[in-house]
């Protein structure tokens, strides 16, 4: 009781209240139960419905109970929705046609490159005068001196075709090209 005069006021006065509701709850009956009462006492008075025994039951003869030649073929309508397949999405739209590509031409491989002549590796050297007077003119590879005369042929392949007083002219005959090696003006 100590613990109940503790209490705030408002909560002494709720629960005072709680409790008064409660008893006048078990006091007052409401209709629902009447309803209740009522309903169960006008089933004990009902008559229940007589169902045959087993002993008393007949079974009809084939005849008064002859099955139809052909049964009704029932029609259904197709179901808007398959509960089992859930909702589908739409199907998407058909692609769009691609252009069809111009067909390329075979690939053609470039044509190989025009044959060169070989590089040219001889320099002149020089000249000379034999004891019989004529001249005689150098050129020189590497480490190597070689007298050359008109016709003379080189080692790459060329061939002395003309030596004048400031040039040597070498021809690569397999495609017939010219190249110049130029003699220096004599010097004084």
């Amino acid at each position: 009781m100590a613990q109940f005069l503790a209490m705030r006021s408002s909560l002494r006065w709720l629960l005072a209240v709680s409790a008064l509701l409660s008893a006048l709850a078990w006091w007052w009956p409401d209709n629902v139960s009447q309803a209740v009462a009522r309903a169960g006492s006008a089933s004990e008075t009902l008559p229940l419905p007589s169902v045959p025994s087993s002993s008393t039951a007949t079974v009809p003869d084939a005849a008064s109970t002859a099955l139809p030649d052909h049964l009704p073929t029932l029609t259904l309508d197709k179901a808007a929705f398959d509960p089992f397949v859930g909702l589908q999405p739409p199907a998407p739209p058909p692609p769009k046609p691609t252009p069809k590509p111009t067909p390329q031409p075979a690939y053609v491989p470039p044509p190989p490159p025009a044959p060169v002549a070989p590089t040219l590796t001889y320099r002149y050297l020089g000249q000379m005068t034999d004891p019989s007077g004529k001249k005689v003119y150098y050129l020189a590879k590497a480490d190597k001196d070689v007298p050359i005369v008109v016709g003379t042929p080189l080692d790459e392949g060329y061939v002395v075709e003309a030596i004048t007083a400031d040039l040597v002219r070498l021809r690569y005959p397999p495609l017939d090209v010219r190249v110049e090696i130029r003699i220096p003006p004599a010097s004084d």
